[in-house]
């Protein structure tokens, strides 16, 4: 057909909540025209993605001003009508961002009744026609062919002819997932919405471990509408929820072979799927049968690596950094230095920079070896002498020491670490490790290095005032027979971490007032070695016998600790 460089003989206005593609569509198809080719002339569209036509398209007001001389619309009004017309499609925090679809999904019966196409059809969970309560198609009905965005699609498949007023539909209730949206507030959609397809993320690739985002919905899903009843009913039914995430854990171990990670690991990994959302109402039968997961899996990966594209287990296996940290109730930072220290092996994409993951199985492995340098906390002798690693880290960092640290110790079996009887409760940080041992292990690793050590490792290491650390290193001078020390050396830490002791570090680690301990020793005749007490309270015991034994006395009965 001739296009019409002038106006347009049926010049129908939009209707409410009609999507502006649909709008343009439905405009050329009751004016007669049938080829996209015709209706990108008549609105200056050549050249643009039918799909991406939307108010937020970046050049729509080109689009606007092409209707405007067409249709005889004011622009202002055009912009106004369509400016909501996806709106909450996009949403950058939510797991899936675009959660608008590129190709048609249409009521069959609205369009052989002329009926505008809603804007709301375009939303993935949108699945069902409002008014009809028929599906939405994106395939013709009679032969499967996918539709097309084009004038007739108003009419008919442009595959097999086949014309929408002679298909038979099958209407039935709306499905809960999209039933339960209508109900709700604007305020309210927007919560329900964020919470949906956090489940649809879990849903997608039900077997992965990695907790990534989806900058738009997957193409590749198999039923749709099984994904969305699954994700709702997820959401609202906390005893199906917490069957399928056991399901998950139940894969991981059986196929993969993560037999050591902590029940509290997974807590942790799924600790974001446990959702209430009080404006909705569970009302599911406990009894009825789980929804297969096969049906809607995606391919797609929403943090892709050719190494992971490869091979399927390791992809369900990935692990992000963050994802890592959290579930081992971790710093980032603590993270890193596990596997600068070479305690946790990391796995690097090359192709992107400053990119590193995780397998769970190395994860795995790290946790067996820590497993088998643990006892029952029923067996130990000294339990005055343990802490918490959870405890002591914080005292740590004030000698730049980290959990890796720490760990690194355990698994040498250079100190003695126990946990409680309950397994699946295990944890780093609850893991308890014998204090006395921990610390002196700080100083010989002080001592331990070929390099030397600056002053200002060591003023942190042994808690000495800025204003005493001159009176200090003289002391150290002293002992060695040294006029002057250079701290390139580490000959003088070896004397006086063999022979002395600093009280101010052994109180500040095990967390017990200075003056306290001091005024103790006191009071059993024993006085320090080096002393600056005005304003500072610095003190140095020379080790004995006495000393070991008045200090472990304390410990054991002091009442305060």
């Amino acid at each position: 057909m001739t296009v019409m460089h002038t106006e347009l003989p049926l010049r129908y206005r939009p209707e409410p909540y009609e999507t502006l593609l649909g709008y343009m569509l439905r405009i050329s198809h009751v004016n007669g025209y049938r080829q996209v080719q015709t209706m990108q002339a008549l609105f200056d569209l050549s050249g643009i993605p039918l799909h991406s036509i939307t108010c937020h398209y970046s050049k729509v007001n080109t689009v606007f001003n092409a209707m405007s001389m067409r249709l005889r619309i004011p622009v202002q009004a055009l912009s106004a009508h369509f400016s909501a017309e996806l709106d909450g499609a996009y949403n950058d925090c939510r797991v899936v961002q675009n959660i608008a679809i590129k190709a048609p999904k249409v009521c069959l019966a609205c369009l052989s009744e002329n009926k505008p196409m809603m804007a709301t059809w375009r939303l993935a969970h949108v699945t069902h026609c409002e008014h009809h309560q028929v599906p939405l198609l994106s395939h013709c009905p009679e032969c499967e062919a996918p539709l097309k965005w084009k004038p007739s699609l108003y009419s008919r498949c442009d595959s097999c002819d086949a014309h929408w007023k002679d298909v038979e539909l099958k209407a039935g209730p709306l499905p809960d997932y999209q039933a339960a949206e209508y109900l709700l507030s604007p305020e309210q959609q927007k919560v329900y919405r964020f919470n949906l397809y956090l489940m649809v993320r879990l849903a997608l690739r039900f077997h992965d471990m990695q907790r990534g985002e989806f900058k738009v919905f997957p193409n590749d899903v198999d039923d749709v509408q099984s994904l969305f009843a699954f994700s709702y009913r997820c959401l609202v039914d906390e005893y199906f929820r917490e069957k399928q995430l056991q399901h998950r854990i139940d894969y991981w171990k059986e196929n993969a072979g993560v037999k050591h990670l902590p029940d509290t690991f997974f807590d942790a990994l799924h600790q974001e799927y446990r959702q209430y959302t009080p404006f909705l109402t569970n009302h599911f039968d406990a009894q009825e049968c789980s929804i297969d997961v096969k049906r809607f899996q995606s391919k797609r990966i929403s943090n892709p690596r050719e190494s992971l594209v490869k091979n399927g287990t390791a992809a369900h296996l990935h692990l992000d950094l963050t994802s890592v940290a959290d579930c081992m109730g971790l710093k980032t930072t603590d993270v890193s230095a596990l596997v600068k220290r070479q305690l946790l092996k990391s796995c690097y994409d090359t192709t992107l920079p400053r990119d590193f993951w995780f397998n769970a199985q190395d994860i795995d492995a790290f946790y067996e070896q820590l497993r088998k340098k643990t006892s029952p906390l029923q067996v130990c002798r000294t339990p005055h002498q343990l802490v918490s690693i959870g405890k002591v880290i914080p005292v740590l960092r004030n000698i730049k020491w980290s959990i890796a640290d720490v760990l690194a110790l355990v698994l040498a079996g250079t100190c003695e670490v126990f946990v409680e009887t309950d397994d699946e409760s295990f944890s780093l940080l609850t893991i308890h490790i014998n204090q006395e041992q921990l610390f002196v292990a700080i100083n010989d690793s002080l001592c331990g290095g070929a390099r030397g050590v600056p002053w200002l490792t060591i003023k942190n290491c042994f808690f000495v005032p800025p204003k005493v650390l001159p009176q200090f290193v003289f002391f150290l001078g002293e002992i060695c027979g040294e006029q002057s020390i250079k701290e390139e050396s580490v000959q003088y830490l070896h004397r006086f971490v063999s022979h002395y002791m600093v009280l101010n570090q052994w109180c500040r680690l095990r967390k017990i007032p200075t003056s306290k301990v001091h005024f103790y020793l006191q009071k059993k005749g024993l006085h320090p070695a080096f002393s600056n007490y005005p304003g500072n309270a610095f003190y140095v015991f020379e080790k004995s016998a006495l000393l070991e034994l008045r200090l472990t006395e304390f410990l054991k009965y002091d009442c305060s600790l």
